[in-house]
């Protein structure tokens, strides 16, 4: 064997080695610890939207497990949380989770300068943990795509912290509008 072919071969067991779909570390392993994926949580007071079609959830405060143990507790049990489990995890925990909305519309303006919803043309890209937290910690998250229009209200308790828009065609600017479950609604307009 030569050197060209050995080093594949090793390269190739590395890349093997590496897909271990269990994302978590052994006891005492270097990353991080924490008994709760999602850090904090948010009820946005305002919405803003990058350049990068971004929409980043604005609030001036965050319910943790310091400054609100019996509501952080209480939003972590409708994600499927319980603080029972230590994690060794290779990333940090989720911080700002946003909660509390109940429906995400994308609009734009047409050639005559009307606003015109663009929902049922525009793709949601959300870093989704929902599988991870189900699965005991022990399956990978995804990043899942879906049109604005089909978003469930399961799917709007997974939203993360930005999340990326993507309008399929050619449109103006683009503004978003969140309601959320007590009606207000927020724009980046």
């Amino acid at each position: 064997m030569n050197y060209r072919n050995f080093l594949i071969m090793l390269l190739s067991l590395v890349a093997l080695s590496s897909c271990d779909k269990d994302e978590t570390l052994a006891p005492g392993a270097k990353g991080f610890q924490f008994q709760y994926f999602i850090s904090s949580y948010i009820y946005p007071k305002s919405i803003s939207v990058s350049d990068k079609m971004e929409v980043y959830f604005n609030s001036d405060s965050e319910i943790n497990i310091e400054n609100s143990p019996e509501r952080f507790k209480e939003l972590a049990k409708h994600h499927n949380e319980d603080g029972k489990k230590e994690i060794t995890y290779w990333r940090p925990p989720v911080g700002r989770m946003p909660y509390g909305i109940s429906k995400i519309q994308v609009f734009s303006t047409d050639k005559k300068g009307e606003k015109i919803d663009i929902s049922d043309k525009t793709q949601v890209s959300v870093h989704y943990f929902k599988q991870f937290i189900l699965s005991d910690y022990k399956e990978g998250y995804a990043v899942w795509t879906k049109l604005v229009s089909e978003l469930t209200k399961d799917d709007l308790k997974w939203l993360s912290n930005p999340l990326e828009i993507q309008p399929m065609g050619q449109y103006g600017k683009c503004s978003v509008t969140i309601t959320l479950e007590d009606g207000t609604k927020l724009s980046s307009e």
